[in-house]
């Protein structure tokens, strides 16, 4: 009877546990299930995006290519431009070459001391104007006779007579021929032909350094002689490189700035301060100079009472 009822106990506790063995089998096969949706969802959603990435690939190929072709375009926008802008260069080095032309023709015809003309032949020569040829003889004459080629001396300058510059500083340089057989010893001189030509030299600044040097001679100290003076104590600048400065500020009325560029850019570092001290250090001393002038005069005219 005891071995029944246990034998009965263990059926009930095997079908429990079968039961529960299959609940558990049942949430796991819902729990796969659910994660086969998920798995079938995300794979959905992936190919949604390699599909969008797809698409963005072919815009950015297609913005590429438009990219491209908007670069293959401004390369021919800019040699069109750089072909006009030569062909606007050449048509204004002619229009310029034109207009010299026209101004040249346009001075040889209002030039009348060169017109010839045949009253002014017959008055020049009347012999030949009572002899005159026939006008067969002439155009034969006229037909054999070549015109001789007149050389730049010869030609001259039109009449008009080069301005000579008697103040300038003049350099004559020697040019001798440059033939290894010539000898300038042996030779004999024909002609000199003098040439011209006028030169630019920028602005020059010296630096003159003085050594003053001491002697002793017999216990006696001999001493060098003193320097030039400068306008301002303990300055550098004579009075060449003030008045310099000052015919650039107040004759060419050139700005400070302007000034210190221009000297800066002929060799010298001048600092714009330093140009400012001395012009107006030179305007107080010209002011004072002009007082002491004007009091100077006064004196001597002998108005010093009428105060």
């Amino acid at each position: 009877m005891n071995r029944l009822l246990y034998l009965c106990a263990m059926q009930d506790e095997k079908d429990r546990m079968i039961e529960f063995l299959e609940e558990q089998l049942r949430l796991a096969a819902e729990r796969d299930r659910l994660h086969l949706e998920k798995i079938g969802q995300l794979s959905g959603r992936i190919e949604q995006l390699s599909d969008q990435i797809g698409q963005s690939s072919e815009q950015n190929v297609q913005l590429l290519e438009q990219l491209n072709r908007l670069l293959l375009k401004m390369e021919d926008k800019e040699k069109t431009i750089k072909t006009l802008e030569e062909a606007l260069l050449q048509k204004s080095r002619d229009n310029s070459a034109m207009s010299g032309r026209i101004r040249g023709l346009t001075k040889l015809l209002k030039n009348t001391s060169e017109k010839i003309t045949p009253d002014s032949v017959s008055d020049k020569n009347p012999e030949t104007s009572e002899n005159a040829e026939t006008p067969e003889s002439a155009i034969s004459a006229k037909d054999t006779e070549k015109p001789k080629a007149l050389t730049p001396k010869e030609r001259g300058n039109n009449g008009a007579r080069r301005k000579d510059y008697h103040n300038l500083e003049e350099e004559i340089v020697d040019v001798w021929p440059d033939d290894p057989l010539f000898d300038r010893e042996k030779a004999t001189a024909l002609r000199i032909d003098e040439s011209v030509r006028y030169y630019y030299y920028p602005c020059r600044i010296v630096k003159k350094t003085y050594r003053q040097h001491d002697f002793v001679k017999d216990s006696k100290v001999y001493t060098a002689a003193a320097l030039p003076r400068t306008p301002f104590m303990n300055s550098n600048f004579e009075a060449s490189f003030i008045a310099g400065l000052i015919q650039f500020r107040y004759i060419y009325s050139m700005p400070v700035e302007r000034i210190v560029k221009f000297i800066n850019e002929s060799g010298f570092e001048l600092n714009k301060q330093t140009a400012h001290g001395l012009i107006s250090k030179t305007y107080t001393l010209h002011r004072a100079y002009k007082l002491l002038s004007f009091e100077q005069s006064f004196l001597i005219d002998g108005h010093q009472g009428g105060f």
